[in-house]
């Protein structure tokens, strides 16, 4: 499948050295998850440690219950270290209580 590269990846680049959250939204099917799938092939491409969790999947959903829940998954996994860990949640509508990961 061939994607067409937007001028929206320049923007998202220029804020990946923030220590700000960067948050992608928009309207339903308008390509924000392959966005994300984009950044990440891009990132993981210069050998930036990344971690992408779908919300929506239920998978991680007792990890992300609270930011304590979050950290202790991150140690368990052994994402925490010194470098820097992009951190790429898909479909964060889903998570409860998002506002307390501020």
């Amino acid at each position: 499948m061939n994607l067409v590269r937007r001028n929206i990846l320049d923007k998202i680049y220029s804020w990946l050295e923030s220590p700000h959250i960067l948050v992608i939204h928009g309207a339903r099917r308008t390509g924000k998850t392959t966005l994300i799938h984009i950044l990440k092939s891009d990132l993981e491409a210069k050998g930036q440690r990344i971690v992408y969790l779908p919300v929506d999947q239920m998978l991680f959903e007792s990890c992300l219950k609270t930011p304590i829940s979050l950290e202790n998954w991150f140690k368990q996994e052994g994402f925490l270290s010194q470098t820097r860990l992009y951190l790429l949640l898909d479909e964060a509508q889903y998570l409860p209580n998002a506002g307390i990961f501020q």
